[in-house]
């Protein structure tokens, strides 16, 4: 398969590089539950926007000012269409009643995926009946991960403040942050979460 698009015209090749780079910029993360058609028709899409960039320069003297031209301006529209007009299609799709999709697979995407929202505080439960709390994200938002990742596949990423016992009891957590050796983050895979509680602005 790979020798027969190596075999296509160069400019075809660049079209359809193009086209998957920006699906990957448009779609990161939310990828998961595409099928091969999707991502082979939403890449085609991508790459009609590249062969017209393509198309836009006279001769085929010199390739490489198409081909950066072409992959830079399919990245940028891919960017747009995340940042903005993805949410403005669904919101358009709301107000026009045809369907009330978001367009996330479920609600933990569109909390991790959703622009705009900012985790504040967080309490983690695990199976074990221990509960891990951020009180207050500020003092670590320079830091690595901003003190906290939420990952899609339900898994978190968190400095840890304070630790609720099975028995009631309550641990604070020292030296969180460390001069030398940085700050002390924890992973608390998905299966091991039961429940998680947040405050988002």
């Amino acid at each position: 398969m790979s020798y027969e698009i190596l075999s296509l015209p160069v400019q075809v090749q660049i079209s359809l590089g193009s086209g998957y780079a920006a699906y990957v910029v448009a779609y990161s993360g939310l990828a998961a539950n595409h099928r091969a058609r999707d991502v082979v028709f939403i890449s085609f899409a991508f790459s009609a926007f590249a062969s017209l960039i393509i198309n836009s320069f006279s001769g085929p003297d010199n390739i490489w000012l198409p081909a950066f031209s072409a992959l830079a301006a399919t990245i940028f529209l891919a960017a747009l269409w995340r940042s903005f007009g993805r949410g403005f299609f669904y919101w358009l799709m709301k107000r026009c009643r045809v369907h009330g999709d978001d367009g996330f697979f479920d609600c933990w995407q569109s909390l991790v995926q959703a622009p705009g929202l900012t985790v504040g505080q967080i309490a983690v439960y695990t199976e074990d009946g221990r509960i891990l709390w951020m009180n207050q994200r500020d003092p670590y938002w320079e830091g690595p991960k901003r003190g906290l990742e939420l990952g899609s596949d339900g898994s978190v990423i968190m400095v840890v403040e304070e630790e609720t016992q099975p028995d009631g009891s309550e641990v604070k957590k020292e030296d969180i942050v460390d001069p030398n050796w940085g700050a002390r983050l924890t992973y608390i895979p998905a299966r091991s979460i039961t429940r998680v509680n947040l405050r988002v602005k």
